[in-house]
């Protein structure tokens, strides 16, 4: 069996040659390489049988899947559960095809892999994060052992959402 990045590669490769520059650079989308995954899944610390993995930029799922082929090649035996946020409505069936291989990929390997794709914005969707007060109600939020993330690369205008969301934390025209 192929490694999972060696498919999350083609796939982005794949979905990269359909799409126009301009819409890519709107997006700030720009696929992980394989060689870039492969180092950012080797700094993630694995000192327990059960993780839970936050990707909330998962494009093809690549840096997923480099946790993945690394757990397999170093014969580690252990639960992975997997958050993957992802806005892009038509990489969604490439990011469902790898994380199914990665699965495929575990469960052979004598492992447990689970994962649940949320077609949202990352930060939309936990905008209530941002506006806690004390008479908040009480807001659940989730907690992850590790964030695997290469986030969308674009300037920020100072009207967008996520700069008048943030504006305790975000100033002038950010990347």
């Amino acid at each position: 069996m192929e490694k999972a990045t060696i498919l999350a590669s083609k796939l982005s490769e794949i979905y990269n040659d359909t799409q126009l520059p301009e819409l890519k650079k709107k997006k700030g989308q720009f696929f992980t390489t394989k060689s870039i995954a492969d180092f950012m899944a080797s700094l993630v610390i694995i000192d327990k049988n059960e993780l839970s993995i936050l990707d909330p930029g998962s494009g093809t799922g690549v840096l997923v899947a480099a946790l993945v082929d690394r757990i397999i090649s170093e014969d580690i035996k252990i639960t992975l559960n997997v958050d993957l946020f992802e806005t892009d409505e038509n990489i969604i069936s490439a990011l469902e095809e790898v994380m199914n291989y990665c699965k495929l990929l575990m469960e052979t390997n004598g492992n447990k892999f689970n994962y649940n794709i949320i077609n949202k914005d990352f930060i939309m969707y936990h905008s209530e994060i941002f506006n806690l007060d004390l008479f908040s109600q009480n807001y659940e939020y989730k907690l992850y052992d590790c964030v695997i993330s290469n986030p969308p690369y674009f300037k920020v205008p100072i009207n967008h959402q996520y700069s008048e969301l943030l504006h305790e934390y975000v100033h002038g025209q950010p990347n």
